[in-house]
């Protein structure tokens, strides 16, 4: 039975017999004098009458009382409804109608409190409705339990702690705060990334911060998000290595290739536990070409990135970051405030020739760019950090800053097949941030709402492990050429049943590619029964995908599976409560009239 239906059944019982609504507990038996009204109590209550803003109520133990009414609400003799206090002073009670956030106004609602003892106020009443509304027990030990964790979360919407409860998720205001960012389709941890990327960038080029600490800050979260990380190769030295066999290579005397001394390959690595290639694959992923500075800015940056690091002399005759002649005269801005830092620039210019050719070194790779400078400032610090400043806050070193965190906290689509890649992710960056904010106080930088976002990653991160306590859910933040882009694995059968043969496994994947745009996958599998679709938001791609069919049913009938798929052109949504969180539970059984009354 629906819970309107179960509603309106109760409403018909209790208006044909008096003698069960005397026998049910009522809310209104709470009420024995007009002083035990407090400020913000509910109650069920009759009009008489109504006159003059005043109205007198007959409660369901036969006591009559007047109050005051609050605003302007149409009544009329024989209305029952609820009513909560809105003030009492002990001798005047103004009141006002009360209904519940879903527009229910029903006497089951205070005679499930009355039974279990609970006082009816705005929020048990509240809690009451939003566990009918999610078909939950609403006896005697269920309504206590419950009120034990909203009482522990005062500060948490009623009906979604009643959710979170209905689930099986753990109930705190952090978690809360996250379910209703998913419920919301606030919940993509790429844009918190993206926004905690842009305030590291802000701190350090904030005219606030001193050069001295900007630089130290600088220095110390290169390292962070260095850790563990190889120096950048060239591009051509990635090719090179691409072509190569695993393990590093030294030249032979012919002029031969040959593995280094005391690095295994091949099947002898693998049996050492160096190597774990996976069956038909190569030992190992090709290696992706870094991007480089010239890649990320434009001619018209360079230039006036040229123009910033050349007003820094501590940088002006770096032969790593600039290209050109090595003999020469540096721009010197004289307009610089910094005495220390004309001087240093004077008398280095006077050993120099003209540099009319000078060029920053557009091949140099990010990470290559960014420890330069960051060496380079930190070898001659005693000079100062006249220009550095200026540097930090430009646009062009924030693109560049911002592209190597990105490396880091995002992941390319070919790392995907990597195992543990996303759990490596989310590890290191819940590790670096911490430290980064502790970077940040200890330079002195308070007033960035860095640490606020850090918090909202981590607590995005903590709520995905939650639901993959019961599924297994997936947000997988993609750094793509010229984009970055939220993708998301849903697998909606519960996790308890997937060593069930029996069982169907249906899972959801929304993808943001390169080539087909927004692509979300439909997959539902019985034993090797396989049904797929498709969906696409953009006529190119649709074709693309109808096109290739084929290739993707033969491949996996090579593999065993009958397969079935299609591609609709159009744009899936997901609700990820309604659609995936709720799909799996059961219903809580036929909620019964009486189950909340003297026999709970």
């Amino acid at each position: 039975m629906r819970i309107s239906e179960m509603l309106g059944q109760y409403n018909r019982n209790v208006s044909n017999s008096t003698e069960e609504l005397r026998n049910a507990q009522s809310a209104g038996k709470m009420v024995s004098t007009i002083g035990e009204l407090e400020t913000g109590s509910i109650f069920e209550g009759t009009v008489n009458s109504v006159k003059n803003g005043r109205v007198t109520l007959a409660l369901s133990n036969g006591q009559m009382i007047s109050a005051r009414l609050d605003g302007r609400v149409s009544l009329n003799a024989g209305d029952s409804m609820f009513f909560q206090v809105r003030s009492n002073d002990g001798t005047t009670v103004a009141i006002k109608p009360y209904t519940t956030e879903s527009g229910v106004s029903n006497p089951i609602l205070l005679n499930a409190l009355s039974a279990a003892g609970i006082p009816a106020t705005e929020r048990s009443v509240a809690m009451v409705d939003a566990m009918m509304q999610e078909q939950m027990s609403i006896g005697k030990q269920g309504l206590l339990d419950m009120a034990r964790v909203l009482n522990s979360n005062p500060n948490v919407n009623v009906s979604t702690l009643v959710q979170m409860t209905r689930i099986g998720l753990p109930v705190s205001e952090e978690m809360a705060a996250q379910f209703e960012h998913y419920m919301a389709g606030r919940h993509a941890i790429l844009g918190e990334v993206e926004q905690a990327i842009g305030q590291i960038a802000q701190a350090i080029g904030s005219e606030n911060v001193p050069a001295p600490e900007a630089f130290l800050l600088y220095s110390q979260v290169l390292d962070i998000l260095q850790q563990g990380e190889k120096p950048d190769l060239p591009a051509e030295a990635v090719i090179q290595e691409n072509l190569l066999p695993d393990a590093e290579m030294e030249n032979t005397a012919e002029g031969q290739t040959a593995p280094a001394k005391g690095i295994p390959t091949g099947e002898a690595a693998a049996a050492e536990g160096e190597i774990k290639p996976a069956a038909g694959a190569p030992d190992r992923p090709s290696a992706v070409p870094p991007q480089t500075i010239g890649q990320l800015l434009d001619g018209k940056q360079l230039e006036n990135l040229k123009q910033l690091l050349q007003n820094i002399p501590t940088l002006a005759g770096n032969d790593e970051i600039f290209q050109g002649p090595s003999e020469g005269e540096i721009f010197v801005n004289t307009m610089l405030d910094e005495e220390l830092g004309q001087g240093v620039a004077r008398q280095m210019a006077d050993d120099k020739a003209p540099l009319a050719d000078v060029k920053v070194n557009k091949d140099l790779t990010v990470s290559q760019f960014l420890n330069l400078v960051r060496d380079a400032l930190m070898e001659h610090g005693e000079f100062g950090f006249s220009g550095v400043p200026k540097l930090f806050a430009s646009k062009e070193f924030q693109t560049l800053f911002k592209n190597m965190a990105e490396q880091q906290w995002l992941l390319k689509p070919g790392e995907l097949k990597e195992e543990n890649k996303i759990s490596g992710l989310y590890e290191r960056m819940e590790t670096q941030m911490k430290q980064i904010e502790h970077a940040m106080r200890m330079a002195g930088v308070s007033e960035n709402s860095f640490s606020h976002t850090a918090s909202e990653v981590r607590g995005n991160i903590e709520f995905q492990n939650q639901v993959n306590q019961i599924y297994t859910y997936l947000q997988i933040p993609l750094k793509l050429t010229g984009q970055n882009a939220s993708s998301e694995l849903y697998v909606y059968t519960n996790k308890k049943n997937l060593r069930d043969p029996d069982a169907e496994l249906t899972a959801f994947l929304h993808l943001d590619l390169e080539n087909l745009g927004s692509t979300d996958v439909s997959v539902k599998m019985l034993r090797k029964n396989i049904v797929t679709n498709f969906y696409i938001d953009n006529d190119a791609s649709y074709q693309l995908i109808e096109k290739h069919l084929p290739v993707l049913e033969k491949r996996l009938k090579n593999k065993g599976y009958t397969c079935s798929v299609t591609v609709s052109n159009e744009k899936k949504q997901v609700d990820f409560v309604e659609d995936f969180l709720k799909k799996d539970l059961p219903p809580a059984g036929t909620l019964h009239r009486y189950s909340f009354d003297m026999k709970a």
